[in-house]
C-alpha cells in the first residue's frame, strides 16, 4: 500500500469514527462509560435515566467484560416510579467498527428471569464496542440507551 492510501484510509477511519460516534471522546475503560451512563463500584454496571423517563441498567458477569469468551449480560429495566419493567423485550447489540479487522457484531437473545433480562453471549475481542439496548411494548420502543464498554 501506498503513503497516499494508507492517509486516504486513516481519514476515512477518522471520518466514519466521527459520524459513528459523534466528537465524544472514546472510553478508555469501563469506568469511563460515557453518554451519561455511570459504573458502579468495580462492576461493568452502567445506569441512567432514560429520556423516557425509565432507568435502565446493564451488568456483566464476569464483572468486566472479557474478550473472546462467554460473558453474561443483565439489564435491569425500571420505571419512573421505580418498579421493575418485566413485560417488555430487551434488545441488546454489541458492535465493533471495521478496524484493520472485520466489525463484529454481537446480540445475546435477552429474557426475563423473574428479576432482570439476560442473556449469554461470546464477545469475540477484546476492545471497545458500542453497545446498544432497547426496551420494547408492543413494537414500539419505549425507552433506549447508547453506552461504550470496553473487553479486556
Amino acid at each position: 500500500m501506498t503513503m497516499e492510501q494508507i492517509r486516504q484510509v486513516l481519514v476515512f477511519v477518522g471520518v466514519a469514527a466521527v459520524t459513528a460516534y459523534g466528537s465524544q471522546p472514546p472510553a478508555s475503560s469501563q469506568s469511563g462509560i460515557s453518554d451519561g451512563m455511570q459504573q458502579t463500584g468495580s462492576t461493568a454496571a452502567a445506569q441512567a435515566q432514560s429520556t423516557q423517563g425509565y432507568t435502565i441498567t446493564l451488568h456483566t458477569d464476569p464483572a468486566e467484560m472479557k474478550g473472546d469468551q462467554e460473558n453474561t449480560f443483565h439489564v435491569s429495566v425500571t420505571d419512573h416510579d421505580g418498579k421493575p419493567v418485566s413485560d417488555a423485550t430487551v434488545r441488546l447489540a454489541l458492535d465493533m467498527p471495521a478496524m484493520g479487522m472485520a466489525a463484529m457484531k454481537v446480540t445475546p437473545v435477552l429474557s426475563w428471569n423473574g428479576s432482570d433480562y439476560s442473556g449469554k453471549a461470546n464477545v469475540p475481542s477484546a476492545g471497545s464496542w458500542s453497545v446498544t439496548i432497547k426496551v420494547v411494548r408492543q413494537n414500539e420502543v419505549i425507552a433506549s440507551k447508547n453506552i461504550r464498554l470496553m473487553a479486556k
